[in-house]
């Protein structure tokens, strides 16, 4: 059965309700859902894949682009087991402003690419703007959505490795308006800023997902552009309550500690 919006892809356990759940394993007293995550006493971390428990692999990334890469907490661990896992076609990753969303995924993203898991990472988001539209502008194509994806080349260290890449053919950049009819094969695909795109969008983002690809929908629920995307049409809360908990195919994790600053986590909270 699909799951609430409060799902938050993990739950702690006791040891006597651990223990239940080996004993009739077949029974899943906990209810757990496909690719939901555990956190037992002992700080252990387990996910429900293929019917059984297995142990998420708390893996530091290590690359020539993104250098050394680690885990600052139990739910970005857990995030990371879902980025790295190919069988998992699908990732939401929700939370608040400054909890590593976009970090994780473009150094997962980047890993995978120089490990000749996918061929590129393909980044794309809406085209929304908080307040005053900046109206047309001005260039090609990259040019117009420069300011659209400010958020993935802070994650990779600036615009000279931004323009290395896309040299190298390790990434490519394309607005959602652009892709009907699209086939992204073998792609890593980003989806930035997720609870700003509707139903119709997350569908056709979904139906250009070609064979190899895995797509990632990153997004915090509480930071909506306007009310397009609010009443019943969010096309992030539309895939949670669709796809969570049916498929083995789709996991989610709810990041809930701000890493960005004392700041930043206190305006997340307050403001």
């Amino acid at each position: 059965m699909p799951v609430s919006l409060n799902y938050t892809g993990f739950q702690y356990v006791t040891d006597e309700e651990l223990a239940a759940h080996y004993e009739n394993s077949q029974e899943n007293r906990m209810n757990l859902k496909y690719n939901e995550f555990i956190l037992t006493s002992n700080g252990s971390k387990l996910r429900f894949k293929n019917n059984e428990l297995i142990l998420a692999a708390g893996r530091t990334l290590q690359s020539n682009y993104i250098g050394k890469v680690k885990a600052q907490n139990n739910e970005q661990e857990m995030a990371l087991d879902l980025l790295l896992d190919y069988d998992v076609k699908c990732v939401v990753l929700t939370g608040q402003a400054g909890c590593g969303k976009t970090f994780l995924t473009a150094q997962a993203g980047l890993y995978e690419v120089e490990n000749k898991v996918y061929d590129k990472i393909f980044y794309t988001r809406n085209h929304v703007e908080v307040g005053k539209p900046l109206g047309a502008l001005p260039g090609d194509v990259l040019e117009k959505i420069k300011p659209y994806c400010s958020s993935i080349v802070d994650q990779i260290s600036g615009w000279v490795v931004m323009y290395d890449l896309i040299e190298r053919n390790m990434i490519e950049i394309e607005a959602i308006s652009f892709l009907q009819g699209r086939d992204l094969k073998n792609y890593f695909i980003i989806v930035d800023e997720a609870q700003n795109i509707n139903k119709e969008q997350v569908k056709m983002l979904l139906t250009r997902v070609g064979e190899g690809s895995k797509i990632v929908l990153c997004g915090d629920l509480q930071q909506t552009a306007n009310n397009e995307f609010r009443n019943g049409n969010n096309g992030l809360e539309y895939l949670i309550e669709k796809f969570a908990g049916v498929t083995e195919l789709f996991g989610i994790v709810e990041l809930q500690q701000s890493v960005r600053s004392d700041l930043a986590k206190l305006a997340a909270e307050l403001l």
